[in-house]
């Protein structure tokens, strides 16, 4: 004897709800490109998280109670399209979470001025000696503009003239301007 479902599902609904995981996976994925597009500050994503994650209890519920399956689509699927929605929200405020807040403790707020600084700093990795100069990778540790130090973190690539040995972990004070490096190389 056969029972027959009295919602039969669609290919759609078997596709997506396959293998949940993954589309939850492409969500998060899509969600940090965007956030690398949009320039939404980490409380917003945080924010339409929350959203998303209400409107996706909410239609389960409302869903359940109503015995209501708009579009043909089991109440899973759309379970599954609230919770990809939260992924992709999480992704964006995962993104947004992580990127460095440009203000005077971090070295690339000095980059393109027309004054000399002074910045200290700790060689972070081997030094890169060439013919001509030498590259040195510092962590910056702080920054005097001329008005005192400020403690400021953040890496620069330094280039120094050649003929001087630098050891890694070494602490220097450097004066110049910083430039943006070029894109690409």
């Amino acid at each position: 004897m056969q029972t027959s479902d009295p919602t039969p599902r669609s290919r759609f609904d078997e596709l997506v709800t396959r293998w949940p995981l993954t589309w939850l996976s492409l969500a998060f994925l899509a969600g940090i490109l965007l956030a690398s597009r949009l320039s939404l500050p980490w409380t917003t994503w945080l924010i339409l998280a929350g959203a998303a994650f209400l409107l996706a209890i909410l239609a389960r519920v409302l869903f359940a109670l109503l015995h209501v399956q708009p579009l043909r689509l089991s109440p899973a699927t759309w379970l599954l399209a609230g919770l990809a929605l939260l992924a992709g929200c999480l992704g964006g405020f995962r993104y947004q979470s992580v990127q460095p807040e440009i203000n005077h403790r971090y070295i690339a707020w000095y980059n393109d001025r027309p004054d000399e600084i002074l910045v200290t700093g700790v060689v972070a990795a081997r030094p890169d000696y060439r013919d001509t100069y030498t590259n040195l990778r510092l962590e910056v540790t702080g920054v005097n503009t001329g008005f005192g130090d400020i403690a400021a973190g953040g890496l620069i690539l330094a280039r120094l003239p050649a003929g001087q040995e630098y050891t890694y972990g070494e602490t220097l004070r450097l004066r110049g301007q910083l430039q943006t490096p070029p894109e690409g190389e």
